[in-house]
Order: C-alpha cells, then structure tokens, then sequence
C-alpha cells in the first residue's frame, strides 16, 4: 500500500502544481484540505484518518488529536512556527515532527519591502481614490538613501537586508544579539541607537 499523506494547508501548491506532481510521481497517494481554509478540530481529525503523514498548516495538532491518529508517523510544518503542534505528545506517539524553516522567507521579505514602498510611494491610496473616481495625485517620496529600522535579523529580517541593498538606505536593526554579531549576521547594517554593542 502507498504512503498516504494529508496535505492540511490550504495554499499548498497554490502557486503552481509541481509539489502535488511530485509525490505523485513517488507514488504517494494525496488526500488534500477540501475545505479551502484552516481545519477544525473534527475536520482534523477525520481527515487524519488512515494517513500515514501530514503536511501541516495552522490548525492544532494536541494531544486529543494525535492519540486519535494512530498511524501518523511525521508531522511536516508547512512554516517555521511549531507552536500548534503538541511535540511533547509527537515524542511520546513516535511521531516525527519537522518544520519548513525557510520556505517563508523570501515571500515575507519580499511583502516587507512591498509595504515599505506603499507608505513611500501611496500606491494603495491612489488606487483607493481611482476607485473613487477621484485622481489626487498623492506626493510620493522615495526609499533612496532613507534611513530603515528593522527589529529582528533573524532570517527574514537578514534577506530584507540584502533586497534594501540597491536602494542605499541606512538600516538600523535591533536584535537579541549584541552588536558584534548583530554585524556579522546581516553585512551592512548598524545597531540601533542606545544598543549596547556588547562583546559576544
């Protein structure tokens, strides 16, 4: 019998079809969310049913609801945060429990600049006012040599670093490591103001 594996994400391959082909192709038989949204407990676990793994969106993953999904063996996060998910209780069930560290990186960079540029530039309000019928020709203002705060160089806030680069902006980052490190992990940017530059 072929792996059976619940794909409990909603937007699993949304963006393109190659995923579901690809464990096609391994013979992997695909039960899919069909409900377009985040699963409800019962949902889950109706459709943990007979499914030897899952690939995890957001919905939760206790110990009620493993103790009710006795073949499960692996429990693939589709996302960096585990906080859903009942590890203590995975261990105990002899359930592997894995996470996509950085399938969300670029998307989130990305969508960070995206805003950024909307406050500058008033993308969204001028499309807002066309809508309207109304052409008020909001101000923009650009991002080129501005001065940037990120909190956080984790691996997010390092790869909105490296896309501010062609902009020549000052970033300014605040993090748990001391400044040293803070340097040494996202070349180019500065700890912020009253940071203590520490010595680790």
């Amino acid at each position: 019998m072929p792996p059976r594996i619940l794909i409990s994400t909603s937007t699993f391959g949304r963006s393109g079809g190659r995923p579901l082909e690809l464990l096609e192709e391994a013979g992997v038989e695909v039960r899919l969310n069909p409900y377009g949204r985040k699963l409800r407990l019962e949902e889950t676990v109706a459709l943990l049913e007979g499914v030897d793994a899952v690939v995890a969106g957001s919905e939760s993953l206790d110990r009620q609801i493993l103790r009710q999904a006795p073949g499960l063996r692996l429990i693939s996060r589709f996302g960096a945060g585990l906080d859903n998910v009942d590890l203590e209780a995975a261990a105990e069930l002899g359930i592997a429990v894995r996470s996509t560290h950085d399938a969300h990186v670029d998307g989130v960079a990305e969508l960070t600049l995206a805003g950024i540029l909307d406050l500058l530039r008033m993308v969204a309000r001028a499309d807002r006012d066309l809508r309207r019928g109304e052409w008020s020709r909001p101000m923009g203002r650009l991002l080129r040599g501005r001065r940037v705060g990120i909190v956080g160089l984790g691996r997010v806030g390092k790869r909105l670093v490296r896309l501010l680069e062609p902009f020549k902006v000052e970033v300014l980052a605040h993090d748990l490591a001391p400044g040293r490190r803070l340097r040494a992990r996202a070349p180019g940017a500065l700890p912020a103001p009253g940071r203590a530059s520490g010595g680790g």
